[in-house]
């Protein structure tokens, strides 16, 4: 093993596991809606929430305009920023206004938390790292 190799994970590691005792022994206040990072980057973890709404709204992008039903919520995003390790980043050729999800993988992290949006107030637990989204340029 190289030297690189070793200091990389013992960071991650100590990363984790602050991250993991922040969120056990942090404030359990309810999240609301705020404004995005900066960066626009979001970690995604797959988790069970407490809840199932069942909701419809008419949605409109620039693919469609339909009419979609809400049901129970699997998937928790949070904003997030990354530190490059085994990539150079690309030169942004545009206005970043999407984002693309890439699939990741990582421990599961124990973790409840009360949160809060126009559909309902619930609660989730345990978090399954699962997609990291970042801004991205559509071309045409």
């Amino acid at each position: 093993m190289t030297i690189r190799f070793i200091a990389a994970s013992t960071l991650t590691l100590a990363l984790v596991a602050a991250f993991t005792l922040g969120r056990l022994t942090g404030p359990q206040a309810v999240a609301t809606a705020q404004v995005p990072p900066s960066t626009g980057h979001f970690m995604c973890y797959m988790t069970k929430v407490a809840t199932s709404v069942v909701a419809s709204a008419q949605v409109k992008d620039q693919f469609s305009s339909q009419t979609i039903k809400f049901y129970r919520p699997d998937m928790f995003c949070a904003p997030a920023t990354k530190i490059p390790e085994s990539f150079k980043p690309l030169k942004p050729m545009g206005k970043q206004d999407h984002l693309l999800c890439y699939r990741t993988q990582a421990p599961a992290i124990k973790a409840s938390r009360k949160i809060a949006n126009q559909l309902e107030q619930t609660s989730f637990t345990d978090l399954t790292p699962s997609y990291f989204c970042m801004p991205t340029y559509k071309a045409g």
